[in-house]
């Protein structure tokens, strides 16, 4: 298979992947909160957020070890590759060890650091317990992944990481059927992303049969790729950080059933997140190169046709959901969730803000991302100071407060600083053209709909409620359009 074929194939894989990660989270967090109780999964949550955070210690080396492996792998330079590789097993070793350390650390003063009753405290303990062990073999292993990455296969890790989640998803049924504890159902789904292990090591073997999986640390190798992983973990530290310590905040200074609230949230939410994900991994090889071709007819194309495009489709997401999200959520988590409505709903629309995914594209595909990473520290500083303070008063809406600070200091960066003097891109034609007509359709038609009559049966007011907007908010998109953007949608939908 070619590289460009390769290229497409891992593509399409990823967004797959993402895709069936998406609607696991959706569909397995209702049937395992109605099975555990709410407060038994917050316990998992808070468990897995504590353990996430510990990837902060990849220090930026997961992106770094591709490129240069890469790099490496297309001059036959296969000595520097067999280096890099022990030096990464070493690397890691070590970091799963801290890992290990750190998980017990906390495990042992879990009851002081978490809103936990002593029940709760000891099934937390041991979940800790065993993330510590799996950290380790996790950490050392990590870097498998990222050489088979380099070598154009990253259809063949996509799909393995599909067979994890499908094991996942097999993990779920058994808890369900058998009546599985808690920490067997942790165990299993802890095991499933370790089963494909003996694949990756047999897949390694057959593409570059010179590496040897012994650990040794090789000082010149990893001088020479520090300063590249230093950039990237500087980049994304603050914004890491922010994203994975939502869920623990909440764990610290709310209740554990207020965790429960912000998975229950972040899985309906993360649907529409996902869209703008895709789009960034769709374009992002595009954006490259018309970045380095100083194409600027492209350049426009995507800041301004594709954050049209985009802007349409996630207010059609966020507003529809928005629509029918109480008789969704009932059907979904049942009354009890009841009182996370208008946090969800804040929630929502802050997803909207995902529309920058086009011009972030053609950001990433260049090389000025300093100023991203200042307005980036900057927000998510703000934004979990805010939610620490937040939490006490409004427990999982309080991470929602943080967010709303967030996304307003990124979106005045972009709008009124980078976008315009870096970029040279109108952004009041982004604004009124673009944000101003979609979200005005989109909120409309879901306010004039949430407060119309409805029936006695969820189901039926999620379908008729859920057609009606995307009907109207479909024909009121063909009047908002241009003529040949107009043109150009119908006959995708006819050759579909």
């Amino acid at each position: 298979m070619g590289s460009a074929k390769k290229a497409f194939a891992g593509i399409s894989w990823s967004i797959m992947a993402n895709f069936i990660n998406a609607i696991y989270g959706f569909i397995a967090t209702p049937l395992l909160i109605h099975y555990f109780g709410r407060s038994e999964y917050g316990v998992i949550t808070l468990a897995f957020s504590v353990n996430a955070y510990m990837g902060l210690m990849d220090m930026g080396l997961s992106s770094t070890n591709v490129r240069f492996f890469s790099k490496w792998l297309a001059n036959g330079d296969h000595d520097k590759v067999h280096k890099l590789m022990r030096t990464c097993t070493a690397f890691y070793g070590c970091v799963g060890i801290l890992n290990a350390l750190i998980l017990i650390v906390v495990s042992i003063f879990s009851a002081q650091i978490f809103n936990v009753t002593p029940a709760q405290n000891v099934i937390l303990r041991e979940m800790l317990w065993i993330l510590a062990v799996v950290a380790m073999i996790n950490w050392y292993t990590s870097c498998f992944g990222q050489l088979i990455s380099a070598t154009e296969n990253v259809a063949w890790v996509q799909k393995r990481n599909l067979v994890s989640k499908f094991l996942m998803i097999c993990v779920v049924i058994l808890t369900l059927t058998l009546k599985l504890t808690l920490i067997q159902y942790f165990i299993g789904a802890l095991l499933s992303g370790l089963v494909m292990l003996p694949a990756t090591i047999r897949k390694i073997r057959k593409e570059t049969p010179f590496i040897n999986f012994i650990a040794k640390f090789d000082k010149q190798t990893f001088k020479e790729i520090l300063p590249y992983s230093i950039n990237i973990f500087s980049f994304g530290i603050f914004q890491y950080s922010y994203n994975q310590l939502k869920a623990i905040i909440v764990g610290m200074q709310g209740s554990i059933a207020s965790v429960t609230d912000y998975s229950v949230m972040s899985s309906i939410a993360g649907l529409i997140a996902m869209v703008s994900g895709v789009f960034i991994q769709a374009l992002l090889p595009a954006s490259s190169r018309i970045v380095a071709k100083g194409d600027k007819a492209a350049f426009d194309r995507v800041a301004y046709k594709g954050t049209h495009f985009i802007t349409m489709v996630l207010c059609f997401c966020a507003f529809g959901l928005i629509t029918v999200d109480r008789d969704l959520l009932m059907v979904y988590v049942g009354k009890e969730f009841m009182h996370i409505i208008p946090w969800l709903n804040i929630w929502i629309i802050l997803t909207i803000t995902g529309n920058v995914a086009c011009i972030s594209s053609l950001i990433l595909g260049g090389s000025n991302i300093r100023p991203l990473t200042y307005s980036s520290a900057v927000a998510s500083i703000c934004a979990i100071t805010t939610s620490w303070f937040a939490v006490p008063y409004f427990q999982a809406g309080g991470v929602v407060v943080g967010m709303i600070v967030y996304n307003a200091i990124q979106q005045i960066f972009y709008y009124t600083y980078y976008w315009r003097k870096t970029l040279k891109i109108n952004t009041w034609r982004i604004f009124s053209r673009t944000d101003v007509p979609f979200i005005t359709l989109g909120g409309g038609l879901a306010l004039i709909l949430i407060h119309l009559p409805h029936f006695g049966n969820h189901w039926l007011n999620i379908a008729v409620f859920g057609i009606s907007f995307a009907l109207l908010y479909g024909g009121g998109c063909l009047l908002l359009l241009k003529k040949e953007d107009s043109r150009y949608i119908i006959g995708l939908i006819k050759r579909k």
